[in-house]
Parts: C-alpha cells; sequence; structure tokens
C-alpha cells in the first residue's frame, strides 16, 4: 500500500491536553508516530479540549481524524459548522468510553447518517463500544490495535537479563513475578498477592511497580477520600505473614527505563486486573516485548494477546493454581524468550499499524445510523452518579443486566 503523499484534505486531530494515564500517554505518542508515516505534517492540528476552538477546522476537509478523543470529541464536533464538506470521520477510542457516554450520545447525535469509523485497540473494546449501537451501526466499529515501541534492542534484552537480575539480587534459582501498573481496588493486587501467598516456600521473589491510587470501584459508587486505599492496604498488609512479606518488594512507580529491566529480569508478569477500561493491557505488552511471559485475567484486552500459549495464559481465581504453577515449575530456554520478543514485536510494531491504518482509511466507511436503549440507561446512570454520587449499577456481576450486556466482551470467553 501507498502512503498518502501530497496536499489533500484531510485533517488529523490531536488533543493539546494529555490524557492523565501513562499508558494512554505512550499509546498516544505511538499512534502518532504510526499516522506521521501515513499523512504529511502539514495535515496534524492540535486543539484544546477546554478552549473555544473556533478557528480548529478551516477551509475544505474531506476527513476529520481524531488519533486521541481526550476523552471524548464533543467539543469539536459541536465547532463544525460546514458537515457537507465533511464526508468521512474517524475516531480512535481508548481511555474511558463508558464513564463519558453523555458526551459521546451527544457526539452520537451530530454524527447519525456521516460516514464514521470507530477504532478499538482490542476486540474486547470493539465489543464494548458495538453494544451500545444499533445492529444498522455496529459495521462503525473496527479493531487497530494498538502500537508499541521498545526501545531496547532485542539482542541487548538477553545482555541485559543478567546485569538486571545481579541489580535486584536475584540468584539463579529465584523465580521472579513482577506486578507494574498503579494499586488500586479494580487492580485486585490484593487479591494476586493473596494467590501467591502459599508460595512462601518457594523460591519466589515479588516486584510490585506502582503507585497507590485512590480510584474505588468506579461504577459501584464506591471511591475512598485520599488516603484511605493506602490505609486499608496497611491493615490487610499486616495481617499477612512475615515470611511471605520478605518475599515481597515495593518499588513504587518506575520510569520506563527502569520498567524494561524489570521486565527483562522477571520471569513472570502477573496482572488480575478486572478494571472498568481494561480496553487494551500496555504494561503486559511491555514485558512480552521484553521476552517475559504472562499471566492475565480474563478480562477485556488482555484476551487479545492469546497468541501463544507457551507465552501468555489467562486465568481465573478457579485456574490461578495450575496457570501459575505451569510457568513455576517449566524450565524455559533463553531461545523462548528470544522468540516471544520477535513474536510481539512484530505483531504490535508501529510498522503493522501503520498498514492497518492505511487498509481501514482505504475502505468504504459506513454510515452511522443509531444508538441503542442502552446507551440511553447507561447515560442516564452515570449523569445521576455525576451529579448525585448514585451507583451506576448494583453490583459487577450477571445480575445486573446492563453491566452485563455493556461488558460481555470484556468477561465472556
Amino acid at each position: 500500500m501507498k502512503v498518502f503523499k501530497g496536499m489533500n484534505p484531510n485533517l488529523i486531530l490531536v488533543s493539546k491536553q494529555a490524557m492523565s494515564w501513562t499508558s494512554s500517554m505512550f499509546i498516544r505518542k505511538n499512534l502518532l508516530t504510526a499516522y506521521s508515516q501515513v499523512y504529511p505534517r502539514q495535515c496534524f492540528k492540535e486543539y484544546d479540549p477546554l478552549g473555544p476552538n473556533d478557528n480548529v477546522i478551516k477551509g475544505y476537509h474531506k476527513k476529520l481524524i481524531f488519533v486521541e478523543s481526550s476523552p471524548h470529541p464533543l467539543c469539536i464536533l459541536q465547532k463544525i459548522s460546514q458537515w457537507r464538506q465533511i464526508e468521512e470521520i474517524c475516531f480512535h477510542v481508548y481511555g474511558d468510553f463508558t464513564a463519558y457516554t453523555p458526551e459521546w450520545r451527544q457526539a452520537f447525535d451530530l454524527l447519525k447518517e456521516k460516514k464514521v469509523l470507530i477504532l478499538t485497540g482490542s476486540p474486547a473494546q470493539k465489543g464494548l463500544v458495538s453494544a451500545f449501537l444499533k445492529e444498522n451501526s455496529k459495521a462503525v466499529v473496527k479493531v487497530c490495535p494498538f502500537p508499541i515501541k521498545v526501545k531496547m534492542k532485542e539482542q541487548d534484552v538477553l545482555k541485559k537479563r543478567a546485569s538486571a537480575r545481579r541489580k535486584y539480587r536475584l540468584d539463579k534459582k529465584d523465580f521472579a513475578i513482577l506486578y507494574a501498573g498503579r494499586i488500586s481496588s479494580e487492580k485486585n493486587v490484593m487479591e494476586l498477592l493473596e494467590h501467591l501467598e502459599p508460595y512462601a516456600d518457594k523460591n519466589v521473589k515479588i516486584f510490585i511497580a506502582g503507585s497507590f491510587d485512590d480510584l474505588g470501584y468506579l461504577f459501584l459508587g464506591r471511591n475512598f477520600i485520599p488516603g484511605e486505599y493506602f490505609h486499608l492496604w496497611n491493615q490487610w498488609w499486616e495481617g499477612r505473614p512475615e515470611k511471605f512479606k520478605k518475599k515481597v518488594r515495593f518499588l513504587g512507580g518506575q520510569n520506563s527505563q527502569k520498567l524494561a529491566e524489570l521486565y527483562c529480569a522477571s520471569d513472570l508478569f502477573v496482572s488480575l486486573s478486572t478494571y472498568h477500561d481494561e480496553d487494551f493491557g500496555l504494561a503486559p505488552l511491555e514485558a512480552l516485548c521484553h521476552g517475559c511471559p504472562v499471566l492475565l485475567s480474563t478480562w477485556g484486552g488482555y484476551k487479545g494477546f492469546a497468541i501463544d500459549a507457551r507465552s501468555v495464559k489467562l486465568t481465573t481465581p478457579y485456574t490461578f493454581k495450575k496457570d501459575f504453577e505451569y510457568f513455576l515449575n517449566g524450565k524455559p530456554k533463553l531461545s523462548e524468550r528470544q522468540n516471544r520478543m520477535k513474536l510481539f514485536r512484530k505483531r504490535f510494531s508501529i510498522e503493522v499499524t501503520k498498514n492497518k491504518i492505511l487498509e481501514l482509511h482505504h475502505q468504504r466507511f459506513h454510515r452511522f445510523s443509531q444508538y441503542n436503549n442502552l446507551l440511553k440507561r447507561h447515560t442516564q446512570k452515570i449523569l445521576a452518579w455525576r451529579y448525585l454520587g448514585s451507583p451506576v449499577y448494583s453490583s459487577y456481576s450477571n445480575k445486573d443486566k446492563d453491566y452485563s450486556k455493556i461488558y460481555k466482551s470484556y468477561y465472556s470467553e
């Protein structure tokens, strides 16, 4: 496929205000790198989601592309006066889509009968967004995996492994387990450590790389005041056996260079997250791209990484012991780490995303028709949650029918 060249009527919109989540910032940066290899520089334009934006969309633009909606595109769509000249609109969706459905509903009202392409990072996120649309509008949602850019060269990873293990005082017999990410309720780090506690007699070393976050169970209306979650964690941690505590090291938040060292040093990356917006999973992908196998919950975007059984296992509370011991008792060769690196770096490379963008943008965009009543009900609940503090759902389970419909693609096989 050929890259679009020369002057063309395409406008790629980038928010000046990047999302606060570290993973979203990296996704945004890597997506922009992919787009810069497809479209010329003059197509890119910044906008301020909090500003007037009166002059952002000027002149003739056949296609609008939102690389980041931060966290929704309504502020720009409301400024469009010449809708007739715009033939196609593309959105990359990531970051709290379900928490901003009031704004997305207004955006969808403006997009009726327009040719639209909504790109999600994983099949699970595609299912979640599609759940809010009527059947005749579901075709507008496609998957375009987020790219990853790994600074450390493949040939340097295996060399770094030896020095990184020395740095973190790991013996040859030690089995190093890593979790990297926020320590919050929906990330289930407590539950992870409880699953690992029976292995205190084994040669395991556990590294927790992340900062505490008071974000609670968002849609249950259970929010923590500043410092409350850390206080609850401390109470729970005091009850753990001393023998197990000695196996765990809390490293706090780490920069990308130190995380790369940890990925190299570790024998297994583990995350049991059921975060309500786990639409992709940057940290486990980074681990895989450094040769480290992963054990993940069967939730959300994580399922999109299950392309090699020796590299990725999806687990539940009922299968954790068997799945974990598959890695603990295995005797992986360095060649396996090398093959794993090659596989995932290639599958989620900027080059692959660039080609996917070219493919999708050359295809015919489908007309957006209507959203369904599920979006209307969810939007009403979100507004009640925002202004009254009312829980959005009664439980995170099949008992709540709307929750079940929205998140079916996240928890189903």
